[in-house]
């Protein structure tokens, strides 16, 4: 996949999140729960915060883990990977900002194919 549809499927992640979390707040779900489930909705507050605290595992776990893979490559790459952290963006794909075939063969000290 190209950067566009990586940033697009991480918006929509974002989003679709957001919306399911607004969604199971909202007094719409909550009475239609109460109606539907009268003797169990003196637990959906708590259903509701065990959700959304499972839902939230995910990000955290790619942010907390996407830390820890840039310390072990800049352990293994040194200052070679320094230079490259500040020319792309480390988590969210940003298409403008990238680094061409011929600034990544000069990181990484090859010789440009020849033609």
């Amino acid at each position: 996949m190209s950067n566009p549809i990586h940033l697009a499927l991480l918006i929509l992640g974002w989003a679709l999140h957001g919306m399911l979390h607004s969604l199971l707040a909202s007094h719409v779900c909550k009475n239609a729960v109460r109606n539907r489930f009268p003797t169990a909705f003196r637990d959906y507050r708590l259903s509701y915060n065990l959700l959304a605290t499972l839902l939230l595992i995910p990000p955290l776990w790619r942010l907390i883990g996407s830390r820890q893979e840039e310390k072990k490559l800049v352990a293994c790459y040194g200052e070679q990977y320094r230079k490259y952290q500040t020319l792309v963006p480390g988590l969210v794909p940003r298409p403008w900002r990238y680094i061409s075939r011929q600034q990544a063969e000069e990181m990484l000290g090859m010789e440009p194919p020849l033609n």
